[in-house]
């Protein structure tokens, strides 16, 4: 486990999953300066190609493929910023794991999953599609901007309490409850 801050991508390193695009992203980020690794969790039909545009980006000592890990959650905790790149997501349950664990979250604004899990981005940073010079700017300010930072990680508990079980529960009940008073 790293000691110091790092970026964390978890995935499976497909085509949907966009992490090539990441690897570029972030070597845009190392050229202005930031001092964070890159971990990338996962494993795919991308693996290959990712591995290869490190090595052509001289980027192997900063961008590291750990690949699958069956429990990513420490790396999940300690890591100062989730990025993520993906074209398309349903439910994006490692936002809220990473959230849940105190990580702001940086995404492309794919259209479904991101903006429900981060309020449009109230919750996190979402970045318009395929806008990877936005993507770099919000990013590179997010980790020099320390009340910035800080902002989304106070907001994380109440993303989080949107999702947590008696939320959930509460909400079905008024649902069921007004479907009956609607049968009346």
């Amino acid at each position: 486990m790293p000691n110091e801050p790092f970026l964390l991508h978890v995935s499976e390193l497909s085509n949907l999953k966009n992490a090539l695009e990441l690897v570029d992203i972030y070597a845009a980020l190392k050229q202005k300066g930031i001092q964070e690794k890159l971990y990338l969790i996962g494993n795919g039909n991308q693996s290959p190609a990712i591995k290869a545009r490190i090595i052509e980006l001289g980027l192997e000592n900063d961008c590291i493929m750990l690949g699958r890990k069956d429990n990513p959650m420490p790396f999940m905790k300690k890591a100062k910023l989730f990025l993520n790149t993906s074209l398309d997501e349903g439910l994006p349950t490692v936002f809220l794991e990473a959230m849940e664990l105190g990580t702001p979250v940086v995404s492309y604004a794919c259209p479904t999953g991101p903006r429900d899990i981060l309020d449009n981005g109230k919750y996190g940073v979402l970045i318009p599609m395929g806008d990877q010079q936005t993507f770099i700017e919000k990013t590179y300010e997010l980790l020099t901007t320390p009340a910035l930072y800080q902002h989304y990680v106070d907001l994380l508990p109440e993303a989080m309490a949107r999702f947590h079980q008696a939320t959930i529960e509460a909400q079905l009940i008024d649902l069921i409850e007004h479907f009956i008073k609607k049968e009346e």
